[in-house]
Parts: structure tokens; C-alpha cells; sequence
């Protein structure tokens, strides 16, 4: 996913930030293996809420699988 982010640079607004955006995933999926940088990354985009208040991402079921 990370290597896929570096491709889009030039990052948009939405990638950049948010629970939606792409840094925003990246940092929700950290948390389970470095909660303490999670919460300070989570911090760093703006975020008031703890991380532990998010729900994790869903699965897309109209991408498909990818092979």
C-alpha cells in the first residue's frame, strides 16, 4: 500500500489525510504493532479523537480480488 501512495505523488488532499485518506489507513493499520506512533501519526493529520474510536476499514466487495 505504501509503495502504491509513493506512485500517486503528487498526493491530493484525500490521500493525505483522514480516516479515509491514504495516510489516514496506513496509520489505523499501525496501530495493532506500534500504538504509541499510531496515536501520534493519527495526531499529526489532524485528528482530536483517539484512534481507538475508529472502526476499521471495510472491505470493498466490488474491487474484487486482486491476484
Amino acid at each position: 500500500m505504501v509503495n502504491a501512495i509513493y506512485a500517486a505523488e503528487p498526493l491530493d488532499e484525500d490521500a493525505a489525510g483522514g480516516a479515509e485518506g491514504s495516510a489516514g489507513l496506513v496509520t489505523l493499520m499501525l496501530a495493532p504493532m506500534t500504538p504509541h506512533l499510531a496515536e501520534e501519526l493519527w495526531e499529526m493529520l489532524g485528528h482530536t479523537e483517539g484512534l481507538w474510536t475508529v472502526s476499521w476499514p471495510a472491505i470493498n466487495a466490488e474491487l474484487g480480488e486482486r491476484r
